[in-house]
């Protein structure tokens, strides 16, 4: 016997849509980062020592945040693909998160 599946296509889609923005949000924050990775180490090169820390503490953590941005903005792009699948009737285009 074959199981049914349903859907709650705006609520999908209203998902993928948050997960894009968030991915854009992290984005943003890995830019707004990057300047004050560059601003921290030319205060350092000026004598500020606690710059250069600072500086080096953000470079480890931003790695995690682009990691993390790029998983959301991919989670939205393939809810947004499971949605347009699902609508289409097309059983192999939905099966990415069996």
């Amino acid at each position: 016997m074959a199981e049914d599946v349903y859907m709650d296509i705006p609520k999908v889609r209203d998902l993928s849509k948050k997960f894009g923005e968030i991915g854009q949000q992290l984005e943003q924050i890995s830019k707004a980062m990057e300047m004050t990775i560059a601003l921290l180490k030319t205060s350092a090169f000026m004598g500020n020592v606690g710059g250069a820390v600072q500086a080096q503490y953000l470079e480890s953590v931003k790695p995690q945040v682009d990691g993390f941005g790029k998983k959301c903005a991919e989670l939205g792009e393939d809810l947004e693909k499971s949605v347009k699948a699902y609508e289409n009737g097309d059983a192999l285009g939905a099966t990415k998160f069996h």
